[in-house]
Formats: structure tokens, sequence, C-alpha cells
């Protein structure tokens, strides 16, 4: 296990746990200790690859919710507990374990906040009809034990979930998420740091924040692995990742053997850790709706955004200027349907799961498409996607899971030759240059991005300037333009023999514009001349019909 020496601060806590039977409980309290801590001096609590992150966002160095938790505070209550896990700054707050009755004891505490029930530490029989997949939410994977692969092609196995994207046009401008962290948050890594498909350096740190004395790499789950392969992977013509020159910071934050709201508050302190150590991306394919006891179990009117604590601790994530992928669920032929939480939250990319002809799986959770807010915002192959397992074989498997981490690892790229776009100005080119941006719907969100056009999207322009042309599932011709002001422009298509033959005024704004060019699919095939005059400028472009 790779821990760099400044993450003793947020660990010490874990090394000194001792396994105790009770109920878990977030204690927060009420304010912070601003007396003996100030925001003056953030090096104290923040790396300075995250200061330099936020301040490249123009964000400001550090915050209130930077600021530890009061200690005083702390040591008011370890009176009264049997385990402190550890603190939650964001939060305010400390998660215990404890007998019942525990918010009686501390009731005479005028610091508390409040006291919250968040699990048992217990846990279930192991059998054989317990499956890993249904414990997080997640579609069953589906093993394919045949290694064919064509070795006439760079991404071997991975190439179909590569190119869907058009990831593979970045990697071809050496943009392969180089010098760009991404935290990775699951279950399990089994076996991760022996197979020889990753590059071991490019494994920075990996922590446990579910049982700190279990290996993260032997713990008998695969699934964080399955994960991470579909971006760290780099064996040429075999299988490539999405981001196969990333760094990868790896984060056990779920419990396979129960399902409680604790893992939640797991979520949240892998994020401030991570946060903590400037990374610039999060990823994660867990996701939370029902748990083992139905009296926790969240109520679909929670799921608005920022009202779960995992959605929370996911907003202050991307606050802090990290891109935070998320997968959206598996539960769109299940009873409950719905996307999951950290899905719902209002700042995280939220993706859904298609198949390899680009319509919806059957599995991928239902959103919502609402005229200022979509869920998922977009999708990409989720059905019978290549993963690596931890024999080291190719295999296949199904789920958001797996269409979550390769947006992720494209995005990385994106990053690397993007450094000064924020989360919200990466999210915004991603929705755009979705295939289906026009008329997002409840499971796919805006479809899948081009990320050749995201590229684009993000690049720096001078001029007024015609960015592409394509046809899309509409059968219209949509066309991308960078404006330099607001007007209004008359686009034209003329025949070879330059008669007119379609026309359009289009109001566009300052900055990136995508628009269809209406009833363009009734022209006949063949070949012609777009123009689209500006107030400064005519762009002209042979287009096919």
């Amino acid at each position: 296990m790779k821990i760099r020496i400044f993450l003793f601060f947020f660990l010490v806590v874990f090394a000194l746990q001792i396994h105790a039977q009770g109920n878990y409980y977030f204690v927060s309290f009420k304010q912070k200790d601003t007396a003996h801590f100030s925001t003056i001096n953030p090096e104290s609590f923040i790396t300075r690859k995250c200061l330099y992150r936020r301040m490249k966002f123009h964000l400001p160095a550090i915050t209130i919710n930077d600021l530890p938790v009061s200690e005083k505070n702390i040591q008011a209550v370890l009176p009264f507990v049997t385990n402190y896990l550890y603190s939650l700054k964001w939060f305010n707050g400390m998660v215990v374990i404890a007998n019942a009755g525990l918010a009686d004891s501390l009731k005479h505490n005028k610091d508390i906040k409040d006291v919250l029930l968040i699990g048992y530490d217990t846990v279930k029989e192991k059998s054989e009809n317990i499956n890993l997949a249904d414990r997080i939410n997640l579609l069953e994977q589906r093993f394919d034990k045949n290694e064919t692969f064509d070795s006439s092609l760079y991404y071997g196995k991975a190439t179909e979930q590569i190119l869907i994207t058009n990831t593979q046009k970045l990697h071809q401008q050496n943009l392969n998420g180089k010098g760009i962290d991404i935290a990775v948050f699951d279950a399990g890594f089994n076996n991760l740091n022996k197979l020889t498909f990753f590059n071991q350096s490019n494994i920075k740190n990996s922590f446990n924040l579910v049982n700190a004395d279990e290996n993260i790499y032997t713990n008998n789950d695969e699934h964080g692995l399955n994960v991470v392969s579909c971006m760290a992977a780099n064996v040429p013509y075999k299988y490539v990742g999405a981001a196969p020159e990333a760094n990868y910071h790896l984060f056990n934050t779920e419990n396979n053997l129960s399902e409680y709201p604790i893992e939640e508050y797991y979520w949240a302190k892998a994020a401030e850790i991570a946060d903590s150590l400037g990374v610039d991306i999060i990823t994660s394919s867990l996701g939370y709706t029902e748990f083992d006891d139905k009296v926790f179990g969240h109520k679909k009117k929670e799921f608005s955004g920022n009202k779960t604590i995992i959605a929370q601790a996911a907003n202050f994530a991307v606050n802090n200027g990290i891109l935070v992928v998320v997968s959206a669920g598996n539960e769109g032929n299940k009873i409950w349907e719905y996307i999951c939480t950290p899905a719902d939250a209002d700042k995280v990319i939220s993706v859904g799961a298609c198949n390899a002809d680009k319509k919806a799986a059957a599995f991928t959770s239902i959103g919502f498409a609402k005229r200022h807010k979509v869920k998922p915002e977009i999708a990409t192959i989720g059905e019978s996607v290549e993963l690596v397992n931890e024999h080291g074989k190719i295999i296949k498997g199904n789920g958001t899971s797996y269409s979550a981490p390769l947006i992720a690892g494209a995005t990385a790229c994106l990053l690397q030759g993007n450094r000064m776009k924020t989360p919200f100005e990466i999210k915004q080119a991603l929705t755009l240059s979705a295939n289906q941006y026009y008329h997002a719907n409840e499971l796919i969100g805006y479809g899948i991005p081009d990320m050749k056009l995201t590229h684009q999207l993000l690049a720096y322009y001078t001029n007024d300037s015609l960015i592409q042309t394509v046809h899309l599932a509409d059968s219209n011709l949509h066309v991308c333009l960078n404006s330099m002001m607001n007007q209004k422009v008359e686009i034209t298509i003329q025949s070879t023999d330059e008669k007119i033959v379609f026309k359009q005024k289009e109001k566009v704004d300052f900055g990136i514009n995508r628009f269809a060019l209406n009833k363009s699919y009734k022209l006949k095939r063949g070949l012609y001349i777009l123009k689209i005059k500006t107030a400064n400028a005519v762009l002209i472009q042979k287009v096919e019909m």
C-alpha cells in the first residue's frame, strides 16, 4: 500500500481501530473551532496540488469547510462510544460505533447538533445466493472466458468501447491522461497490484475506509479492479483503457457484507481525502437506494440533487474544482427503476448505459429530462463491456458501473489538453457534443458524447468558426458554430450548380452554438455547399446529404 506521509493525519484513526460490536452513529456539531484554526494557513490542511487546483479555477484557497472538527468536541464524545472511526470536516462531525442510546447519553452536550443512527455493526451470513453486484446496486456481471482478440487493433478487446465515444481521437493527439489524477471509489481491487495489465507506478495511493486492517488487493472482491481496467489497463493490441497514462488513487468505500448508510459516510470521507490530495477527477460506480434495514431506506423524493449525505459530498467536491463522474445505476428493469444517489447530485456527471447500437440498455436507471435538469446527463456503452478480472483474463460485464469509468477516463484525456477548464465547462461541452443533445431523455440524457468534438468545443476561438457538421438520428444536418458575438446568422445550402435549395436563419449566442438545419433531411442525396453568413465572415463547407 502506497501512502504518502501527508496522509498520516487522515489515517491515524483507522490504524487505531479496534473492531467492536454496536451501532454506527454520525455525531454532528454546531460550530467549528475558529479560535485555534483559521483559513490563513491553508497548507496546514491541504496539499499544494489541491491549492493549485483551487487557485487555477479562482476558488477560495481554503474555506471553513476545510478546518478540522474541533478536538474539544471530539474528546467530549469519546467516553460514550466504543470506537471512534473518523471525523468529517465538510459535515463538521464524527463517525463512531456505540451502544444504543447514544443520543440520550449526549443530550446535555450543547455543542452537538445531531446524533444520527446510520447503520449496525453486523454482517449477514455469507451464502451462495448473495451477489456482490446486487449489494452495490449493480447489474450482475456476465463473464465470457473466451480470450481471443483481434491483434490487428491497437485497443484489442476494448476497441468498441473506446471508439464509440471517439476517445481514440484524443489518444492520437497524445492526450492519454498523463499527469491527471483520478480517485476511484469502489469495492475491492483484488490482485490489481500483481497484474501486468497495469503500470503499477501509476497507482499512487490506496485506502480502505471500511476496514483499515484489510488490504484492498486481497479482500476477495474484484469489482473495483474491473472498473479501473476500463481506464488504466495498457497492453497494446490486447486491451488499452480510456486513460492509460493517468495517475490513480484507489478507495474501498463499499462494505460488500452489508448495506447501510454508513457507506455513504465512507464515500464522503474518501471525497475529503481525495480533495486534499489534489485529485482532478473522482469516479464512482456505487449507488444507494435501499438498505438491509428498511428503516434506513431512501425515499425517491430525497433524490432532488443535494439532500442525501453522499450527494452533498459529491457537490462539495465539484465546488472544490473536482470533476465527479458517477454511474446512474442499474435499476431500470427492477422494482426501484430510478437513478440512485449520488447520481442525483446536481453538479456531478451521471452516466447511463447504452448498447453497441447506441440504444439505452434495458437495465439503465430511469432519470428525468426536465427543461433545466437532465439525469443522467450522458451515456456510453455499458452492455457487454470488456473488462480485466482478478486472474488477468478479459471478461464481459454489464452495468453503468463500467460506462462511468469509460467516461471518466476520457475526461482525464480532455483535462490533460484543457487544464484550465472547470468541471462545469467540461460537463457543458460533453453534453453539447452528445449525439442527442437536441432531445434529451430520461434514460441516456443527451446521449453519447463525441470526445473529439468535446475537445474542439473546449478550444479558444478568435473568429467565427464552423466547427462541425454531422447527421444525427433525426436525419437532419446539425451544425456546431463558434460565434464571437450574439447575432443572427443566415444558413444556405446550394447544389453544385449554385442553386439555393435550403435556407434558415438562426439566432446564436457568443461562444459555442449547436443546432439542427430543420427538415434538411428532405434534400436529395448528393454533394452540396453549406454557407453560413455571419456579421464578420462567410463560412463555407462541402457537405453530403
